[in-house]
C-alpha cells in the first residue's frame, strides 16, 4: 500500500492507494478534520466518510440508520462514522449487511463520492488535478 502525500498539504489530507492494473485507485479516504460538508444525492454529510458509512447502511436490514451520518445527525466525526460502520460496528449494533452487494458497488459508490467533493470543493479538486 502507497500513501500519497503532497508537500503543502495539511496533515488531514492524507490519501492511501493501491496498485491495481497499473493504476492508482483510492483505497481509503481523506482523513477529514476540517470538517467539510459534502452533499451527495441531496442529503449533507459532514465529511466523505460519513456519505461512504450511509451508503453502506443502505445495503442492511436497518437503512434508516444511514441517518445517523447526515449532517447533524448523531455520529459527528469521521472516526466514528468510520467504527460504526466497520464489520465489528455492525455486528455490535446487530445489523447484517449484504456483503457480497457491497463489495461489487463499493468503488463505484467511492468514486461518486470524490466525484461530488471535487464538485463541490475546489480546493480538493485541484488535490486531483494538480
Amino acid at each position: 500500500m502507497f500513501i500519497n502525500i503532497v508537500v503543502g498539504i495539511p496533515l488531514s489530507c492524507i490519501f492511501f492507494a493501491k496498485p491495481i492494473d497499473e493504476e492508482l485507485v483510492f483505497a481509503g479516504w481523506i482523513l477529514e478534520s476540517s470538517g467539510r460538508r459534502i452533499t451527495v444525492k441531496g442529503i449533507t454529510y459532514p465529511t466523505m466518510e460519513h456519505a461512504y458509512q450511509a451508503a453502506k447502511f443502505r445495503l442492511t436490514d436497518h437503512p434508516i440508520i444511514a441517518r445517523k451520518f447526515r449532517h447533524g445527525g448523531s455520529i459527528t466525526c469521521p472516526k466514528a462514522a468510520r467504527e460504526f460502520g466497520s464489520r465489528e460496528g455492525l455486528e455490535d449494533i446487530g445489523v447484517n449487511l449484504d456483503r457480497e452487494k457491497w463489495r461489487q458497488v463499493k468503488h463505484d459508490v467511492f468514486n461518486h463520492i470524490v466525484l461530488k467533493r471535487a464538485e463541490q470543493d475546489s480546493f480538493f479538486k485541484q488535490l486531483l488535478h494538480p
